[in-house]
């Protein structure tokens, strides 16, 4: 089902139809693209001067799926057809107590696909008291990295769900998170800034589901319960520690930088890298050696540094993923 989902974001088109019963507004459904994944489908319907109606589709869980322009739809004796010749399929439906019972069509492939007035759904109690707490879950980004996703649900004195979410290995922390949804077990929330939305079912304490990110969908399966990151221990000689222990700044690129190597309180030595303009802290190192005076730092965002250590400055090459050629960076030990 693959291709259907991709064959959605192209065009609908809509034209003349003898409506005996009003449609226009929002219509809602979910159609299952594959096994355990649904795609919410939202069929906007306006009423024509002459006659008739006007149509767009949308998909709040897919982001390239944004008001597509409609076309023929035909509505009559409380029976829909909408034929989609861009996508080869269309939909037939009836209308009855108040729902759209039908199937979506496509290259011989047929999908039930019901469908009613769509209405904002609110959060119970029940709702809520579900949510309330800490999920996370990994995201797999083909090429790159591993990243850790953590949503965190509160309520505040008025009882209101709020949320906020990490991205530990980005130095990502208590980003706004909104419009949060739970309606029959289907899960969405939006993430403002980095134009993101998780959607997916609520399952116990899973919510299996998707990452939708500008076109992009990759899958996310959240799990209830704290989340705690594991440490990433540097192992270095006694002679390195005392050479590399501290805090070394430097401007990568424009923008104030900061490499720390420091001991847990068991003397173990951990690393961090900021980003002090983008507010991105505490990025984990995950790997380092010092081989004579060269030093390699390796963060779990997939970046690399690589320097030569002298009189307290470390001067080097920054790189990562994107990048076309590394950048210079000079780190100074501050005292």
């Amino acid at each position: 089902m693959k291709a259907l989902f991709c064959l959605l974001l192209l065009s609908v088109l809509a034209g003349p139809a003898a409506a005996q019963t009003n449609l226009a507004g929002k219509w809602q459904g979910r159609l299952e693209i594959a096994p355990g994944k649904a795609l919410t489908i939202q069929f906007v319907f306006t009423a024509a001067p002459g006659g008739g109606y006007s149509a767009v589709v949308t998909s709040p869980d897919e982001g390239a799926i944004r008001n597509v322009s409609a076309a023929k739809v035909t509505f009559a004796d409380n029976k829909l057809t909408i034929d989609v010749p861009a996508l080869s399929g269309g939909y037939a439906g009836s209308l009855h107590n108040g729902v759209l019972e039908g199937e979506w069509s496509q290259e011989g492939t047929k999908l039930p696909l019901s469908l009613k007035p769509f209405e904002t759904p609110t959060l119970t109690k029940a709702d809520i008291d579900a949510l309330r707490g800490e999920w996370s879950g990994k995201l797999t980004v083909p090429g790159g990295p591993e990243l850790t996703i953590v949503l965190r649900f509160n309520t505040g004195a008025d009882g209101a769900l709020g949320a906020v979410f990490d991205v530990p290995e980005q130095g990502v922390k208590d980003w706004e998170a909104k419009n949060v949804l739970l309606d029959d077990g289907n899960f969405s929330v939006e993430m403002p800034k980095p134009n993101a939305k998780v959607v997916g079912l609520l399952k116990g304490d899973q919510i299996v589901g998707q990452w939708n990110q500008l076109g992009n969908t990759l899958p996310l399966t959240l799990k209830k319960g704290r989340y705690v990151a594991a440490p990433s221990y540097l192992n270095f000689p006694a002679a390195a520690r005392e050479q590399l222990k501290g805090r070394w700044t430097g401007t990568l690129n424009g923008l104030a930088v900061a490499v720390r190597f420091e001991t847990d309180a068991q003397g173990r030595m951990v690393g961090f890298f900021d980003s002090l303009q983008q507010n991105l802290l505490n990025l984990v190192i995950k790997e380092a050696t010092l081989a004579g005076t060269k030093l390699t730092v390796g963060l779990a965002v997939g970046a690399k540094y690589t320097g030569e250590l002298a009189d307290g400055k470390l001067t080097g090459e920054w790189n990562q993923p994107g990048l076309p050629k590394p950048l210079p960076l000079v780190l100074t030990r501050e005292k």
